[in-house]
């Protein structure tokens, strides 16, 4: 995908160049390097994912590297910044370490010795936690019971409310942008302008790279669900001996009721105040390369 990638840095005013690593007419070694012009007219670099090559080959990491300080020096460069696809540690579900699974510490080391920087959270440019979930030969079941219950029950739930996943094309990401700009002004940071997302559509959707994904309610449908609910609590309820007993089972059928109807009520106004009857509730954008 780095064509795609410089393509798109392009039209922010980055340069782009490919580099790499021959040993015997083989590439072991390369990256995609973006420059843009900063002050006194020195050049930042940038080295998306960079390198890619294999990092426990420390003499070549050492070669590279030294090479790329000379290459970028030449191309009046100040700085390099990279942010490899390596594991640090692998951790379990809860976030600890594994025992004897993949760590690359020795690789920060040796990166960090060439003269490489950790820089702060904050300023990372990709993030600095990653969770991935092996879908790999298992079932819609399988997965949902190596979930925690809490989680399950959600998305058990919003299924059975009729909450849908549907894919956005081009002239319907104005709703995905919506989504993104009052995310951006809740939680406070900052959101790209609407013509990048179209740009990463056009560049990566002609390989099936991409996937614009929203949730959505239809309220009638929801609605309608609900009072179906109300009516099976009432029927419930109303099937209940008179004896003293069950006032506790009434108290909490009640307590359901009056719950669902809330629920009615908020659904009926949402409806009314928007003046439609389906209503996006949350989208993501989704990259897509081979196993990922």
């Amino acid at each position: 995908s780095a064509p795609e990638i410089s393509k798109l840095r392009e039209k922010s005013g980055w340069i782009t160049y490919f580099v790499g690593v021959k040993k015997e007419k083989n590439i072991v070694a390369a990256t995609m390097l973006l420059a843009h012009k900063r002050h006194f007219g020195k050049y930042e670099f940038y080295s998306p994912r960079g390198y890619l090559l294999d990092f426990k080959d420390e003499e070549l990491v050492d070669f590279f590297t030294k090479e790329l300080k000379k290459y970028i020096k030449d191309k009046k460069g100040y700085v390099l910044r990279i942010d490899p696809y390596v594991i640090k540690q692998e951790r379990d579900i809860d976030g600890n370490i594994v025992e004897d699974g993949e760590d690359n510490t020795s690789v920060i080391k040796q990166l960090e010795s060439l003269g490489f920087k950790r820089v702060k959270e904050e300023n990372m440019e990709q993030v600095g936690w990653m969770f991935s979930l092996d879908l790999e030969g298992k079932t819609e079941a399988q997965i949902l019971k190596e979930m925690k219950p809490n989680t399950r029950n959600i998305i058990r739930k919003t299924i059975k409310i009729g909450i849908e996943v549907s894919e956005l094309k081009k002239d319907e990401l104005e709703s995905f942008y919506a989504i993104m700009l009052a995310t951006g002004k809740r939680k406070g940071f900052r959101v790209r302008k609407s013509a990048y997302y179209e740009n990463m559509y056009d560049l990566f959707s002609k390989n099936n790279e991409i996937k614009y994904l929203v949730t959505r309610l239809d309220l009638n449908r929801y609605i309608s669900l609900l009072n179906e609910e109300i009516d099976e609590n009432i029927k419930k309820k109303e099937a209940l001996s008179d004896s003293r007993c069950n006032d506790g089972k009434r108290k909490s059928y009640d307590e359901t009721i009056n719950s669902l109807r809330k629920k009615v009520d908020i659904a009926k106004q949402q409806k009314k105040e928007k003046g439609i009857s389906i209503i996006t509730l949350a989208g993501a954008m989704f990259m897509m390369t081979d196993p990922e």
